[in-house]
């Protein structure tokens, strides 16, 4: 049975908001003309300098952590990926609002975590304050649907805790967020990641904030220099969150730029990535996230610009990929048109991705990081993304193109030769 409702409302957002809460769907689909698409969607969707709303409320009034991810994320997925499809959110939105649900999964499963893991070990309330830190794509809020939540966490003791109380309970803290933001039934589901961590999975899931600035002034490699560059701290307590931030800058904008060994180093474990983790009968030409001009190719040069220079050029200091480029090419250390090209390929790399887990309803799998050959795989890329359908190849022969000049500057500028 259909039931039809008109509503003469000013507030468009607030009012669709009451009645889908009262019907419940569990999923809406909207049926728009131009002049509807033109005049209402502006008011649907969100502005994105804010986040969306992270209060989710049970019949009692209660907050419920453990359903903020189906709700608030999956949502803003779903309205994300339509906005998409209709070509009515550009690929930098979109990014920023995949970003913001899985910030908001992050904190909501924060909250829950603290109390949980204080009534698991016996103690009254909480010994430190806590910050989880966004890394990766997802620090950058760079996030895709294919993209995984990596993120490290760290503490700050309270006056008078004591630090290995303190630390067992940031540790339960840090296992039950985890926990709590990917045990959802949701679809694609959060991905929660702590590997990039100091130590990776060997060390502690949680560090004090003294903890890691000693890790970093004694142990760190270069390449967790260079994944520092896309730290930000995404859910709990901001003071705790600023100092991290104040801590690292030293270690990520390292004064005087990496030495000619580092950068050795970071060109030594970029081939290796090449090398070793493209998977077996993948062309390297079309591998979208690892392959030749692809999203690493570029994501690397604006980072070994950033290691190498940020000490010394102020607006190189972003967590962004796009921002850096463009700050880059501001600085003289890239030109114009590599800094065009780079920009291009990334972005076309990013947006394929994405279609493919539009198309497919998959998030994961070896099909999400390649450029399909299939047709009709091209055929739904090409509608998405505004081109001549009628013309399929089209799009297979303008991000061919697009990546292998892309990386050629990879090769002058990462790598250091002419090509």
């Amino acid at each position: 049975m259909t039931e039809n409702k008109i509503l003469m409302v000013d507030a468009l957002q607030d009012a669709l908001q009451r009645t889908l809460t009262q019907l419940a769907p569990d999923r809406v689909f909207i049926l728009t003309d131009e002049n509807t698409r033109r005049l209402c969607w502006p008011q649907i969707m969100p502005d994105e300098s804010q986040p969306p709303t992270t209060r989710n409320l049970s019949h009692k009034g209660e907050v419920q952590p453990s359903t903020t991810r189906n709700t608030a994320d999956g949502r803003e997925l779903l309205r994300t990926a339509m906005g998409q499809v209709l070509r009515m959110v550009d690929p930098v939105s979109s990014r920023a609002a995949i970003s913001s649900a899985a910030d908001i999964a992050v904190e909501a499963a924060l909250r829950g975590a603290v109390p949980a893991a204080c009534e698991k070990l016996g103690l009254e309330g909480p010994l430190s304050s806590y910050v989880v830190v966004a890394m990766g794509r997802a620090g950058g809020r760079e996030m895709g649907y294919a993209s995984d939540a990596d993120v490290v966490f760290v503490h700050e003791p309270h006056d008078g805790a004591d630090p290995a109380a303190a630390a067992r309970l940031a540790e339960e803290v840090a296992s039950q967020t985890m926990k709590l933001a990917g045990d959802v039934d949701s679809e694609p589901p959060l991905r929660v990641d702590s590997d990039l961590r100091p130590e990776g999975r060997r060390g502690p899931l949680a560090r004090s904030l003294g903890s890691y600035a000693e890790y970093l002034r004694r142990w760190a490699h270069t390449w967790e220099l260079q994944a520092l560059l896309r730290a930000r701290p995404c859910a709990g307590d901001e003071a705790t969150g600023r100092r991290f931030v104040e801590t690292i800058d030293a270690f990520r904008y390292p004064e005087g730029g990496l030495s000619q060994e580092q950068i050795r180093e970071v060109r030594k474990m970029k081939a290796r990535v090449e090398t070793e983790r493209i998977p077996s009968g993948v062309s390297p030409n079309r591998h979208l996230k690892l392959g030749r001009g692809g999203l690493a190719d570029v994501e690397w040069t604006a980072q070994l610009l950033q290691l190498c220079h940020a000490w010394n050029h102020p607006a190189l200091r972003t967590v962004s990929t796009l921002e850096a480029l463009r700050a880059a090419a501001a600085a003289g250390l890239l030109s114009g048109d590599e800094e065009r090209r780079l920009v291009r390929s990334w972005e076309l790399a990013s947006a394929l991705r994405d279609i493919n887990v539009l198309a497919s309803g998959r998030a994961s799998g070896s099909r999400v990081d390649v450029l399909s050959h299939e047709i009709r795989d091209l055929a739904t890329a090409a509608t998405i993304l505004g081109r001549d359908v009628a013309v399929k190849h089209d799009i297979e022969e303008e991000y061919m193109r697009s990546a292998r000049r892309a990386r050629a500057d990879v090769e002058k500028v990462f790598f250091g030769m002419e090509t």
